[in-house]
């Protein structure tokens, strides 16, 4: 017999020894970890295809040396895979792909990255919505998101920034336009 073959017949005694389920079980828990890095966030492939794993290194390995072998190798497909994914989402077929986000926010469509709200206290602006109290007020270029202080104020209507609590910009109908809607009853 060649060295092919006594190596051939090592590996099925091996395979008949050990069960093929423990070595199905690692491979499909590789494939769902895999399908993780396409999926954001945590998800269930990740947290089956980690049991999986696991579960198949347990069944497989008959002793921990063996176990840390087989975990190794695992690993190692992992890292090879996870830099193929990158490597494509840089600047392979992936990166064309719709699973990819090309857009950009830029400041010229209203996005700032620098935005101060202490800056806003005292600012005039229009509301852009109806505030119910939570809607959008335009100040300037800047849409931001406000909530009145208790009134109901219409869209279109003049607001100033009266003060700050935590992240919310709290809002009221300026005082010229609340005069001049006193006046008209």
């Amino acid at each position: 017999m060649t060295v092919g073959v006594k190596a051939m017949d090592a590996v099925v005694d091996y395979i008949g020894a050990v069960g093929i389920w423990p070595i199905l079980m690692v491979l499909a828990g590789v494939v769902l970890l895999i399908t993780e890095m396409f999926v954001p966030g945590f998800g269930i492939p990740g947290i089956a295809g980690s049991v999986l794993s696991i579960a198949g290194i347990v069944l497989w390995a008959r002793n921990w040396e063996e176990a840390m072998v087989i975990a190794l190798c695992v690993i190692l497909v992992l890292i090879v895979a996870f830099l193929l994914v990158m490597r494509s989402a840089l600047r392979g077929r992936l990166s064309r792909s719709r699973f990819i986000l090309t857009d950009s926010v830029r400041s010229g469509a209203g996005y700032s990255t620098d935005f101060k709200p202490e800056q806003l206290v005292g600012r005039e602006g229009v509301a852009a919505s109806e505030l119910r109290p939570a809607g959008i007020g335009l100040f300037g270029p800047e849409r931001i998101d406000v909530v009145s202080d208790g009134d109901y104020i219409k869209r279109g209507s003049r607001i100033t920034v009266v003060r700050l609590e935590g992240r919310r910009i709290i809002v009221k109908q300026a005082q010229r336009e609340n005069e001049e809607g006193n006046k008209s009853c």
